[in-house]
């Protein structure tokens, strides 16, 4: 019954969320290269979920693409402020992001609620240690667990979350990943491609 819930979760444009990510625990919620067009879902995700944590490995505005079209600006400004300002009252301690390639250092450190790490940057929660990076090649050595992004690059190594595969949900008391997938057609928003039809 769960895969048939989540198959129509993932149709509809919404974010399947088992109990488990409900619960009142210590939690990471971790995404990347978000197309604007799944802001809502991420909205919705961030209020039922409620993670102490929000960290965003980067290019924040995945569909705009200021790298190849940097007159876009303004787009991306007044889509991603929105955006974070929304996420903000349900996240209880932080918004970090680690930019990527198509993001605006200055307008994202213009928002009040988001703290900007650079890539290879270490986070340490309790007793273990968060490897940050938007791209994969420039994520620091020995952590418990790695963040990233910007491709589509795979460890075998289950400590290694890819951000472009799945939203990551991580309970930092039981080092536990729930892995959620993202709403239908994202990864063609990604690519300026339409979104594909049943």
């Amino acid at each position: 019954m769960d895969n048939i819930k989540k198959i129509l979760f993932n149709l509809s444009g919404k974010i399947y969320t088992p109990k488990y990510a409900l619960g009142d625990y210590t939690k990471i919620l971790h995404i990347s290269d978000t197309p604007t067009t799944i802001y809502g879902s991420i909205i919705n995700l961030a209020k039922k979920t409620n993670p102490d944590i929000l960290i965003h490995t980067g290019d924040v505005a995945d569909d705009i693409k200021l790298q190849m079209a940097p007159q876009l600006l303004n787009s991306y400004r007044v889509k991603v402020t929105r955006f974070l300002s929304s996420l903000t009252p349900y996240i209880k301690d932080r918004i970090i992001i680690v930019p990527g390639n198509h993001d605006n250092i200055d307008i994202l450190k213009s928002i009040n609620s988001v703290e900007i790490l650079k890539e290879g940057s270490i986070l340490n929660i309790n007793d273990f240690k968060i490897g940050l990076s938007h791209s994969f090649n420039n994520l620091p050595k020995e952590c418990t667990f790695y963040l990233y992004g910007h491709d589509k690059t795979l460890s075998n190594k289950k400590e290694y979350l890819n951000g472009i595969y799945y939203i990551n949900i991580i309970d930092i008391e039981r080092k536990k990943v729930i892995e959620l997938s993202y709403p239908s057609g994202t990864d063609a928003y990604r690519t300026r491609k339409k979104k594909t039809g049943i």
